[in-house]
């Protein structure tokens, strides 16, 4: 998904856009068993999951995206509030009560940012089993 979105802002910028701003929200160290199943390389075993590939794409593509190698929380929000403003949210996590988290500061975003040009307008929710999958795109607010 965040090479797509690397992919989408090129195009963006190529067409006069301003581009996209990506914060990516991680808590997860790389292991062993994330090696070649989610592309990453055994030199990054150990480090940040979203410290490495944010640091990869903006490498590639000359972006000054952030990695926040923290969970996408109302704790550690409360430190940096202004991270939970994005007019897109993309989640994919494991949980429903993460989900349900996310709705949670989502919500008091919007009421706080509700006039500004930070304030959400979409939440895509990104979702899997063993077997299936499905996109989940909704609008924020009223």
């Amino acid at each position: 998904m965040l090479t797509s979105l690397a992919r989408i802002n090129h195009s963006l910028i190529t067409l006069g856009h301003p581009g996209l701003m990506i914060r990516l929200f991680d808590d997860d160290m790389i292991t062993e068993a994330n090696l070649g199943r989610q592309l990453f390389a055994e030199a990054e075993s150990g480090l940040n999951k979203a410290t490495a590939l944010i640091n990869r794409i903006n490498r590639f593509f000359g972006t000054n995206w952030k990695a926040i190698p923290h969970r996408y929380s109302k704790i550690n929000l409360r430190k940096k509030p202004e991270f939970a403003a994005a007019n897109i949210t993309i989640s994919c996590v494991d949980t429903v009560k993460a989900r349900f988290e996310i709705a949670e500061i989502i919500s008091a975003v919007s009421k706080e940012q509700d006039n500004t040009h930070y304030r959400p307008i979409y939440w895509m929710d990104f979702g899997n089993g063993e077997y299936t999958g499905q996109v989940i795109l909704s609008t924020v607010g009223t």
